[in-house]
């Protein structure tokens, strides 16, 4: 899921910091073994130069300034880093910010790329990336979901238009997602089946889920046989008729607020939220053709890892799991954002029908 908020209060909190260039903690104290295990160590030639968290298996944030010197490798595992049980992982490439010149001038912020995927673990964590407050999916429900892979793994759920097209987030990816996963709630289990990803389609002029249009067609190599455990899910009617506060359900693979790591399928029940309140909450940021469900006011909703899953109501998809305030996700705190799936059946047809990519 897109961190559009927490990127934006992440420039805000450097500029208001920088004239301490993060040297030290003041009158802190050491962080519980069993807490913040996201934190990394910023290093070059052996050396602390800045900290960082985990936003995935393989990327980091940290801030740009971080870059002089070049960083080379990120030590993690452990909050003391001279532990010998630490794990280190080099740094492929670094990413500032593209308008970053200075700390003064802000947009301190750089993504560094490890060369090696991170050991998620007890004591390895992404910041998160979890179905928050949910339950286990019963096996009789909810047939319509799949988990969309790439190579390395789950990368973001989504479900069953038809018996050969799968709807998701068009941030989940590209040329990286391989393949599908369907047939059964448990990842891991033997009735699971994969089917190959053909091809994918975007909206002509998507750029990022903070600019809408965050939904993505997938083709699959084959048409899967639809039975008790493959089943499709209905549209949304021409016109969206959801009401405020109405009861709604979101589900997705991503991590839980106990385990690192879910191969069972989760859902929580989410509320409608009020489109206006919702543009107020977000600072009037939000795209169009949005929906806003759970994450405010109320402990339930959803993080990264659950990008392109469904918004469920009265049995139809309406929508597709955008974006949410990003790094934290201990709600409440602000609105869940998802594409409004009503205003794409004309594409969505469209596509389908004619059998390319519009």
């Amino acid at each position: 899921m897109f961190r559009l908020k927490e990127v934006q209060r992440l420039l805000v909190l450097t500029f208001l910091c920088q004239t301490v260039h993060g040297s030290h903690i003041i009158n802190g104290e050491t962080a519980p073994v069993n807490s913040m295990e996201y934190m990394v160590s910023v290093q070059s030639n052996g050396k602390h130069v800045c900290g960082g968290f985990l936003i995935s298996e393989d990327f980091v944030v940290t801030a740009a300034h971080c870059n002089n010197p070049k960083p080379d490798l990120v030590v993690l595992g452990n909050h003391n880093i001279k532990s010998s049980n630490v794990k280190k992982r080099n740094i492929q490439y670094s990413c500032e910010f593209p308008t970053f010149q200075n700390v003064g001038l802000g947009n301190d912020i750089m993504l560094l790329k490890l060369s090696e995927k991170a050991p998620l673990n007890n004591r390895v964590k992404i910041y998160g990336n979890r179905i928050i407050h949910g339950r286990k999916v019963q096996e009789d429900s909810m047939q319509y979901m799949v988990s969309v892979q790439s190579n390395v793994g789950h990368e973001c759920g989504g479900f069953l238009l038809n018996e050969e097209y799968v709807v998701t987030a068009a941030h989940c990816g590209e040329n990286q997602l391989k393949y599908v996963l369907l047939g059964d709630h448990n990842l891991k289990s033997s009735k699971i089946k994969k089917v190959s990803i053909n091809s994918t389609c975007k909206p002509q002029g998507y750029e990022d889920p903070g600019h809408g249009k965050d939904i993505m067609i997938l083709r699959l190599s084959e048409k899967v046989l639809l039975n008790n455990g493959v089943k499709t899910i209905p549209l949304p009617f021409s016109e969206s008729s959801l009401r405020d506060n109405q009861e709604c359900s979101v589900a997705g693979w991503g991590k839980t607020e106990q385990t690192d790591h879910s191969d069972d399928l989760r859902m929580v029940n989410v509320a409608i939220i009020n489109q206006q309140t919702c543009q107020k909450q977000w600072d009037n940021l939000l795209p169009h053709n949005v929906i806003c469900a759970g994450g405010l006011d109320i402990n339930k909703g959803f993080c990264q890892g659950d990008s392109g899953g469904p918004l469920v109501c009265n049995g139809r998809a309406v929508g597709v799991v955008s974006f949410n305030r990003g790094f934290n996700c201990d709600y409440p705190d602000l609105p869940n954002v998802y594409t409004d799936i009503s205003k794409y059946l004309h594409w969505l047809n469209k596509v389908v029908n004619e059998k390319k990519c519009i």
